[in-house]
């Protein structure tokens, strides 16, 4: 099963209010393989991290869950609303069997971007240092650009 950590997270939050938690728990811990993706990209409640380590901790050691983010561990507690226990309770479970696996390089999305380099060049010297997030949208969507 393919899935964002947002999505799982907002349909047992319906299901919790509509007392249909079990429910919807049990079709996401019986895949034999769950995929969630983009873990981190958007912030989390206490609530939604408190289900999100329901779904981590009935699979452990059950069955294979991959998790993508863009997150550093040592990052992932403002990832679960800053709960220290959680985070350590999720990242035990995850870590103790886990490969990671650290994909570095280009994004697949940008394959067929063309940046031009001129452009890049100018901007990265009118940055500096200041503006590293300025500079990561600029090198992935050039056509923000509007003044050069």
């Amino acid at each position: 099963l393919f899935t964002t950590a947002i999505e799982v997270i907002n349909t047992l939050s319906a299901a919790q209010a509509q007392s249909r938690l079990k429910t919807e728990l049990k079709k996401l811990l019986s895949p034999s393989v769950l995929i969630l993706d983009e873990l981190g990209y958007l912030p989390i409640d206490k609530a939604g991290a408190d289900l999100l380590f329901q779904i981590i901790s009935g699979r452990y050691e059950k069955g294979t869950t991959v998790i993508t983010t863009n997150q550093a561990y040592k990052n992932w507690a403002r990832i679960f609303n800053n709960d220290a226990t959680i985070t350590s309770a999720v990242l035990d479970r995850l870590l103790h069997h886990a490969e990671t696996v650290l994909v570095e390089g280009k994004s697949y999305r940008m394959k067929d971007q063309v940046i031009d380099p001129l452009l890049l060049a100018y901007y990265k010297a009118k940055a500096g240092a200041q503006s590293r997030r300025l500079l990561a949208a600029i090198a992935l969507k050039p056509q923000w650009i509007f003044n050069p």
